[in-house]
């Protein structure tokens, strides 16, 4: 099939060309540059989420598309909240009317499971779960998903994929930072670390997308939220860090009540001085704790997630160290 990745120089998107080609598919992408891409720089159409018709510009050019993912997001430190707007809710939207203009059978949507916001311990996420955006990221993600939701049609499939932690061998989200901090001595801990981190390895993530691809089952719109079949809590992942260093490593511990008290410091001294030093996803990282039901993905989707972190975790791990 005609594959046309969005945004393919991204993590996901390197481990995803890499297997949609050796799966057979023709690939295109369309991206921001031509440099660290796996796909061959005939193929790579450069756009601006800015102007649209660069999108349909692309989509006129490679003609008879049959599936269009779009892995574009983003919610570095850098962006501005124009940006994080522009490329999570209106580049969506922009994609999205093309697929349709040009009557493209599947666009696939990664989404996010920061829309669920801060979850208690022992709670269960799944499709139909109460949804609380906690920053622009979110917020811009979580309009993006109702969007697709509200304008489906007959001729375009639209499958949107919520994403928890996604790791694997170069990550470059949580776990390249944690190694970091915790080879030169700057990581605290605040509380136990007990709280559930549900995650999803690339390699899962992929072959459910090549899958998806591959499916004749017809009219499978909808909302799948995803994640590997195991967890594990922080502690054992900052543990897992740590003792693959020679010496072990070790990071200091301070109780969660403190980190909620420089919260509120940060808080005070923003109303004052217009920036945060501590945002409420650093809080989050410490106290929610997330389990996710994937039953759905299964039934649907054919979802069988057969990595997991028992021997990818340290695959992950080490390419940092």
């Amino acid at each position: 099939m005609r594959i046309l990745l969005v945004s393919s120089t991204s993590f996901i998107g390197k481990n995803l060309a890499k297997s949609l080609i050796s799966s057979g598919h023709e690939v295109y992408s369309l991206d921001r540059t031509r440099i660290n891409n796996q796909i061959p720089k005939d193929k790579i159409f450069l756009y601006d989420i800015c102007r649209p018709e660069t999108i349909i510009q692309a989509f006129r050019i490679i003609k008879n598309i049959d599936v269009c993912i779009n892995l574009s997001g983003g919610a570095g430190a850098s962006q501005s909240p124009k940006s994080i707007f522009q490329v999570n809710y209106i580049g969506v939207k922009y994609l999205y009317a093309a697929c349709r203009i040009y009557r493209v059978k599947r666009f696939i949507q990664l989404s996010s499971a920061s829309v669920y916001g801060k979850v208690k311990k022992g709670q269960v996420i799944n499709e139909s779960s109460d949804t609380f955006p906690f920053n622009n990221y979110s917020m811009a993600k979580l309009m993006a998903d109702e969007y697709l939701m509200k304008n489906q049609n007959e001729n375009t499939d639209v499958i949107i994929l919520r994403l928890p932690l996604v790791y694997g061998k170069e990550t470059s989200v949580t776990i390249p930072g944690l190694v970091d901090k915790i080879k030169t001595s700057k990581f605290i801990l605040f509380g136990k670390g007990k709280n559930i981190i549900h995650p999803l390895h690339v390699d899962n993530l992929t072959d459910l997308i090549v899958n998806i691809i591959d499916l004749k089952a017809s009219n499978i719109s909808g909302l799948f939220v995803l994640s590997d079949n195991d967890y594990f809590d922080l502690r054992f992942l900052l543990d897992t860090i740590a003792n693959r260093f020679s010496p072990k490593k070790s990071y200091r511990v301070l109780p969660l009540s403190f980190l909620y008290f420089l919260y509120g410091i940060s808080n005070f001294l923003n109303i004052i001085f217009g920036k945060a030093l501590i945002k409420k996803e650093n809080l989050f990282f410490y106290s929610s704790s997330r389990v996710i039901d994937t039953s759905k993905a299964k039934k649907v989707l054919e979802y069988n997630p057969i990595h997991g972190y028992q021997n990818k975790i340290f695959e992950a791990v080490d390419s940092f160290i």
